[in-house]
């Protein structure tokens, strides 16, 4: 009767060969390529590219292709929404689609918003009576960090514009 030997038993043996720090080495290499497959995979909604406010403006039926090969249409209605919360010389500084991220580092229900200062004042300006954008960016010492309540009114209000990111 010959002896087969289970590939558990086969780890074990090499686990046993190798020393504790390289078996770690292994497991995370592995482990974290994975993992970034799988987030790689359920970020297939993000957009290939991000473009300025001010190039959107420009296009009768502002899209944009997402990493899986598919267009989203931005609502003309949240392009001008958007186009009145900032004033004109920044438009070029909004990315759209704004990017919310989704930060399991800073609890459960944590996002922050990506991109540049005039998205985070756009996302805070429906939360807040905010000054205007010049005088806010001077003295701005809020954080950027939005939780699973005020996600829901963003994207209540800018559905075509915004998207969530997982890391």
């Amino acid at each position: 009767m010959a002896l087969d030997i289970s590939w558990q038993t086969k780890v074990i043996h090499l686990i046993n060969f190798l020393t504790f720090k390289d078996v770690n080495f292994l497991m995370d290499d592995k482990l974290s390529k994975h993992l970034q497959w799988e987030i790689d995979k359920i970020n297939l909604h993000l957009p290939k590219s991000v473009v300025s406010l001010k190039n959107i403006l420009n296009i009768e039926k502002p899209k944009i292709q997402l990493r899986d090969g598919d267009f989203i249409e931005f609502d003309t209605q949240e392009v001008e929404a958007i186009k009145e919360i900032i004033p004109e010389k920044y438009w070029g500084q909004v990315l759209l689609p704004i990017i919310i991220t989704r930060r399991r580092d800073l609890g459960s229900s944590a996002f922050s918003v990506g991109g540049s200062d005039p998205n985070f004042y756009i996302i805070l300006s429906l939360f807040e009576e905010l000054k205007d954008y010049t005088i806010w960016k001077l003295d701005n010492q809020l954080t950027n960090i939005f939780y699973r309540p005020q996600i829901k009114k963003i994207r209540k209000v800018f559905p075509t514009t915004t998207v969530i990111a997982f890391t």
